[in-house]
């Protein structure tokens, strides 16, 4: 019993005494008590009134790489990035992407620009394969990859993005042309 009361009193955290009995959050003073009872919602209201209106960042007048950043961007309106390799805290640009799901969402995206019929469950390589597909047929056809696409002028990002696939779409295609794989 003697061995039992000792391994619990070993567990115990120890008090420790504190000066100010309260606590600053998000410039509000807190008893402990006050804490414990705020949800996280009353505690996103709160941090969000704490937050100024406005937030300036203030740069240094020097150069860097032979450029006054600074002054560029008062000139130009512009704003500088810093190269991620740069950065200061390796979790600045921290992202968390599915490429794979990327990809199959991207190519059905330009398998509905093309109006071929597409399912949502497809898997990137089936996307893959239907496109293709469905290019050749209508490329036997005589249909031109713009006209595939809906390329009419280019006055758009969107327009442009499509041109930019087609043409990859047709290096593809002339590397393959004369091999035994298309």
């Amino acid at each position: 019993m003697k061995e039992t009361n000792f391994l619990q009193e070993g567990f115990r955290k120890p008090e420790i005494e504190r000066l100010d009995p309260y606590y600053y959050v998000c410039g509000g003073r807190y008893t402990h008590e006050e804490l414990d009872k705020m949800t996280w919602e009353e505690f996103g209201l709160r941090r969000h009134g704490s937050m100024p209106s406005k937030l300036y960042k203030y740069y240094s007048n020097k150069v860097i790489d032979g450029i006054n950043y600074s002054k560029e961007a008062l000139e130009n309106n512009t704003v500088y990035l810093q190269e991620i390799k740069k950065f200061d805290d390796n979790y600045d640009c921290t992202l968390s992407i599915n490429i794979e799901e990327f990809a199959r969402l991207r190519i059905a995206h330009y398998a509905k620009i093309c109006g071929m019929e597409i399912n949502e469950e497809w898997s990137y390589n089936r996307y893959v394969v239907e496109l293709s597909a469905f290019l050749y047929n209508k490329m036997c056809g005589g249909i031109d990859l713009e006209q595939i696409f809906g390329i009419k002028q280019l006055s758009t990002q969107e327009d442009y993005r499509r041109n930019i696939f087609c043409l990859n779409l047709k290096t593809v295609f002339l590397s393959c042309e004369g091999q035994d794989n298309i």
